[in-house]
């Protein structure tokens, strides 16, 4: 149904949340004293988040609230991304994210607050690399660093939140939007 009622559509569009979930971009390995834990974003890493950022940007998808890995890595590509979108206001930063995987992402996502329609989840692999493909049509065989895909389900309350009642909008990643659009 198309609807032309701006109001409406806002109210309808407030019965479904979005989520983006992203890889954090290309680590360093540069200092070898770093914990995996500290080690930061490679430049092709920052590259990539921007990027990244201003591909969400220009497909008019920005989340409300930003939820990230306490890993540095994971961090500095949310707060690249964010500014890219010009999104203003705090991280949330969860260690959970970094030590337990799939349990700390979808503990963040159902505590999250129900005045946000469309949240951003930043994490690791193979975690991000999972759920795509327990919730996508097509299987991937690799994740990439900075890939992303945006998720809607309907739902007025993150606490309902389950990868079973997830449909994917998009998916990308640095390689494919620079081959595309060289």
């Amino acid at each position: 149904m198309i609807i032309k009622n701006g109001l409406i559509y806002l109210l309808e569009r407030n019965l479904s949340k979005r989520i983006l979930f992203s890889r954090h971009a290309k680590s360093s390995w540069g200092n070898l004293g770093s914990s995996d834990h500290d080690r930061s974003l490679s430049q092709r890493g920052i590259d990539s988040a921007h990027l990244m950022g201003s591909k969400l940007l220009d497909n008019n998808m920005i989340p409300d609230f930003f939820i990230s890995s306490s890993a540095k890595r994971a961090l500095d590509t949310c707060k690249i991304i964010k500014n890219e979108v010009n999104v203003y206001g705090e991280i949330q930063t969860v260690n959970k994210i970094y030590t337990d995987g799939l349990d700390g992402i979808l503990s963040s996502i159902q505590l999250a607050d129900n005045q946000y329609n469309f949240i951003a989840i930043f994490g690791h692999n193979p975690t991000m690399h999972q759920i795509y493909n327990n919730i996508s049509n097509t299987y991937l065989s690799k994740f990439p660093t900075s890939a992303l895909f945006v998720c809607s389900f309907n739902s007025k309350r993150w606490e309902s939140f389950s990868l079973s009642n997830l449909k994917i909008e998009i998916y990308d990643y640095p390689k494919n939007i620079k081959y595309n659009f060289k």
